[in-house]
């Protein structure tokens, strides 16, 4: 993320000067490209920083003056002797906490967990099917039950026939 000098300054420019030699317009890409959204945490942290610099930006009357203040105040607004520096972490606790609950992981479509009890009931199955098939000699093939195509393309091989290809109507292939 990129905190632009005349967003901290209050000053919003269209275009900008290049080599002394009067005004020229830049045109910005961004236009055509989608815009970046930041999650709440991010945003709010970057907004405490703005303000930070903001609120002590200093008397320099250039922009390298103002830009060595914004420095010298960011390095230490995130040094841990700093007595802002509890309010920032403080903060940042806040976030991660309230956002825990939010933060439950997508399961593959087609899949479920299992309660303690099945999963007792299919430890159980499986241990005597396993004990089947090592009385037969054969040998157990341990690999996750989704891998990343490629990955598993390098451990056994282009021909394998122990790859399986999921395909997900959203998303695509697990």
């Amino acid at each position: 993320m990129v905190l632009e000098g005349a967003e901290l300054n209050g000053k919003k420019s269209e275009g900008s000067e290049v080599n002394g030699g009067g005004n020229v317009k830049v045109e910005k890409k961004s236009e055509k490209k989608k815009k970046v959204v930041l999650g709440k945490g991010t945003s709010v942290i970057l907004q405490l920083i703005k303000d930070r610099l903001q609120g002590k930006g200093g008397n320099a009357v250039d922009s390298l003056g103002l830009l060595g203040n914004w420095v010298e105040e960011l390095i230490s607004f995130l040094d841990p002797k700093d007595p802002e520096f509890d309010s920032l972490l403080n903060r940042v606790k806040e976030l991660v906490e309230s956002n825990e609950t939010r933060r439950l992981p997508k399961l593959p479509k087609g899949t479920r967990d299992f309660a303690k009890e099945q999963m007792a009931i299919r430890k159980k199955a499986f241990s005597i099917i396993e004990e089947v098939f090592e009385r037969h000699g054969a040998t157990a093939l341990d690999t996750p039950v989704f891998e990343l195509r490629e990955t598993l393309m390098g451990k056994y091989g282009e021909d394998s026939k122990l790859i399986y290809d999921l395909a997900d109507q959203d998303t695509g292939e697990l």
